[in-house]
């Protein structure tokens, strides 16, 4: 608890967290679910953090204001909205911290690793299946196609490499290096007896040049072919 009170009592919103004055509530699903995406999809290691309650004036002063107690009771269930609209799944918890004498909710979004985060269905007219954001400074900014092909590439490149793979059979030993012997692709049967099928098309299709006279194949028209 006293880790997400340090959370809480920080000077300035930064990349993994982000502070709101206001309660999403029920009348605010949107903006909640906007800002988990977008806090999911931000470039950074770890758990990130929402604060609620928390706010600044003009002059960059931290103003608190205590979030009400029926926030906590599970109506919305804001864990329920992120399993119903984001993808992949994100597990969240949301809980009230006590900061002079104020209490707050902190959502806390685990470390996001399978990005980029979306709309797995449509939520309303301004926010439909397939929408993804990213929190850019202190706002939640839409991804494009060509940010979110970014994010598939990082993935891609990012995935277990096939000299890391490791193949088991049972038994008691354990072997550390294994040698699996491979054939040619133009070796197996399949291929030779497709080879072979392509020259007797090519011979019936151009007849003259098997050798024969008059136009007629030179070979024994009652002949077997065997692969």
């Amino acid at each position: 608890m006293n880790r997400l009170v340090k959370i809480a009592q920080l000077a300035a919103p930064r990349a993994d967290v982000q502070y709101r004055l206001a309660a999403y509530g029920s009348r605010d699903i949107r903006c909640f679910l906007r800002d988990v995406i977008a806090m999911a999809n931000t470039a950074i290691e770890g758990p990130r953090f929402i604060v609620v309650g928390l706010d600044f004036d003009d002059k960059g002063r931290k103003q608190l204001h205590s979030v009400s107690a029926d926030d906590f009771s599970g109506k919305p269930s804001y864990q329920s909205l992120v399993m119903d609209f984001i993808e992949p799944q994100i597990r969240i918890q949301y809980g009230a911290v006590t900061v002079e004498g104020k209490r707050l909710g902190i959502f806390e979004i685990p470390h996001c690793p399978d990005k980029p985060y979306m709309m797995r269905i449509d939520h309303s007219e301004t926010l439909r299946r397939g929408d993804a954001f990213v929190r850019v400074n202190d706002s939640a900014i839409k991804l494009g196609r060509g940010q979110l092909q970014a994010m598939f590439e990082k993935k891609f490149h990012e995935s277990e490499s096939a000299k890391r793979i490791e193949v088991g059979f049972p038994g008691e030993i354990i072997h550390k290096v294994l040698k699996i012997r491979t054939t040619d692709l133009t070796a197996m049967p399949s291929a030779i007896a497709s080879a072979k099928l392509k020259q007797m098309l090519q011979v019936h299709s151009n007849p003259t040049r098997s050798g024969g006279h008059n136009g007629h194949c030179a070979a024994d028209p009652c002949a077997s072919v065997w692969f």
